[in-house]
């Protein structure tokens, strides 16, 4: 039975006016005109679409944060056990199969939902077999690229990594499938139980390749489970079979050009999100890829919750709005401040605590990535604003410029690098150019994005620079004063680790594991007094010298959670 909700504009939301109640025609009473069966068929149908859209942010949001939190935990127990050679391997091998992999699926998939329920049954076939195609295609050519990338890196782990990648690639065609066929009739909880179970399937196997010395194998093997798991939980939600219909090549030619964007959009986000460990891994040996790799995933733990989570929120308000350009333009400032002033804290803070948090955490393993996580941390937040923009000329449609921007992005992104690894082939250096390019690049592009909405230049740096400052004076003061209290906080910390160390031994542990329980106690110690400290001077900061960004955020926080918020903050919502 086709789905009503199909019948909506292509935006998926009502056009303005059409969720208010109509005035009954004249000698019709209103209890008649809601009697009517097509007034109530309607009527249900826009209230059965609040609901599942209302279901699907939840579960969307439930499903990010178990996804990060698993992948958190997961990269806390791989930085423990692979070291920096192994995460090194993977982060070029896989960077190179991404750029491989830009015509994984054709980009067809997204056709399903864009055309509804109406054509599905005459394009799902194709749409198959034209994803299914192409993903063989990729797969052909990562298998030809394993044995001369493995020559050219001087790695013979590329060989395994990449056929392992390409065996992975078109045994997720069904899954693409069955995904795009679920989120066109809104069944977003389905969606979610099986992007959650894949994501506990990958993480626990993720996990145990690392414990069972699989080395950079450990990534490759979940994308083979992840894949077969997600197929057959597609198949089980919705009983399709389109490798039954016909391929019907005629229509491949017409699906490909309705698509050829999203193929843009998928290399422009190989380039943002993988880009810059290619460009590094052609110059600087693989144990200072290593070092980058962690240090930048490390950072990207806080952007990929703000950036993706935010940037799902705030297509579907753009989209209700993508015809009011003055309410546009307005909710645009107001978002990007608002989500200025959670990121900052979020990534700036991380600049701040790094050194703590690493000896706690991975006991000094990974202490060379300090300066480089610390200075990427300290200029994400341009980066992460630029959601804000991408989300609105998605909202309006603007596909090609929102393609076009991403692929600049992600190729300045890896030109930066590529510039600093070939001055200094190091860690450090690839952490200063990617800093340079989410300021200069991705910031510019955060710029020009919202002055494509109307917005002055001035307007939209002047909603992300006070949080952003703010957050930099604040780090600077509590690092400042951490320096000038370096004696005092080495003492407290020997003081807390001879107590761990104790009370560890007391408790049956032995000498390594009491040793090691002192060394966290006394990182722990340090990292509460710094974070504190950041916290309490960004608040201070940014409610003395920002206090209209600050009402705005308020605005902008859950209904249920906006009380609180301001009395902590002692400031009422704008």
């Amino acid at each position: 039975m086709p789905d009503p909700s199909n019948d909506r504009p292509p935006s998926g939301h009502a056009e303005a006016g059409a969720d208010a109640p109509e005035e009954p025609a004249p000698g019709v009473s209103a209890a008649a005109a809601a009697d009517e069966p097509t007034e109530a068929f309607i009527s249900g149908a826009e209230a059965g679409m609040a609901s599942r859209v209302k279901r699907g942010v939840a579960w969307f949001m439930a499903n990010l944060l178990l996804g990060r939190g698993l992948s958190f935990v997961a990269f806390v127990v791989l930085g423990l056990i692979l070291d920096k050679e192994v995460f090194g391997v993977w982060a070029t091998a896989f960077a190179l199969s991404v750029f491989a992999q830009i015509f994984k699926d054709g980009g067809v998939v997204y056709l399903l939902p864009q055309r509804g329920e109406r054509e599905f049954a005459a394009i799902v076939g194709p749409v198959f077999w034209m994803a299914l195609a192409f993903n063989v295609g990729v797969a052909a050519l990562l298998a030809a690229l394993a044995y001369p990338a493995a020559a050219h890196f001087g790695r013979a782990e590329f060989v395994p990594i990449l056929l392992g990648i390409a065996l992975a690639v078109p045994l997720g065609t069904p899954a693409s499938v069955y995904t795009a066929t679920l989120q066109m009739r809104l069944r977003f909880p389905a969606i979610s139980r099986i992007s959650m179970a894949s994501s506990v399937l990958r993480n626990v196997t993720l996990v145990a390749g690392a414990v069972g010395g699989l080395g950079p194998m450990s990534f490759v093997v979940p994308m083979i489970v992840g894949a077969v798991f997600e197929s057959a939980a597609g198949y089980a939600a919705t009983r399709e079979k389109p490798w039954t219909r016909g391929p019907g090549l005629a229509r491949w030619p017409e699906l490909f050009h309705a698509s050829k964007w999203l193929i843009v959009t998928v290399l422009a986000y190989a380039g943002f999100n993988q880009g810059g460990y290619l460009a590094m891994g052609l110059v600087a040996p693989s144990d200072e890829v290593g070092v980058f790799f962690f240090a930048y995933q490390l950072v990207l733990q806080a952007d990929n919750l703000l950036h993706y989570g935010v940037g799902f929120v705030l297509f579907g308000a753009f989209s209700r709005i993508a015809h009011e350009h003055e309410r546009a333009q307005a909710a645009a400032v107001r978002s990007a401040r608002a989500l200025a002033i959670v990121a900052a804290p979020a990534t700036i803070g991380l600049a701040v605590c790094f050194a703590p948090l690493e000896r706690a955490v991975w006991g000094g393993k990974w202490a060379e990535a300090g300066f480089a996580a610390a200075v990427i941390a300290l200029f994400c937040t341009w980066r992460i604003v630029f959601a804000v923009p991408s989300s609105a000329a998605q909202a309006r449609g603007r596909w090609r410029f929102h393609a076009v921007t991403t692929l600049a992005g992600g190729a300045g992104t890896m030109l930066a690098i590529l510039v600093g690894v070939l001055v200094r082939p190091t860690a450090d250096a690839a952490g200063v150019a990617m800093a340079a390019s989410m300021v200069l690049v991705l910031g510019g592009l955060y710029v020009f994005g919202m002055g494509r909405l109307g917005v002055p230049a001035r307007r939209s740096v002047g909603a992300v620079l006070p949080p952003w400052l703010v957050g930099v004076a604040a780090a600077a003061c509590v690092l400042g004063a951490a320096h000038l209290a370096a004696d005092l906080l080495s003492g407290l910390e020997q003081t807390v680790g001879r107590l761990c160390v104790r009370l560890a031994a007391w408790a049956g542990a032995g000498p390594r594991a009491a040793a090691r329980a002192g060394t966290t106690g006394a990182a722990c110690v340090t990292l509460l007094l710094l974070g504190v400290a950041f916290a309490k001077l960004y608040l201070v900061g940014l409610r003395v010298l920002a206090p209209g960004a600050v009402r705005d955020a308020l605005a902008l926080a859950p209904a249920r959670l906006r009380p609180h918020a301001e009395r902590f903050l002692m400031m009422r919502a704008a």
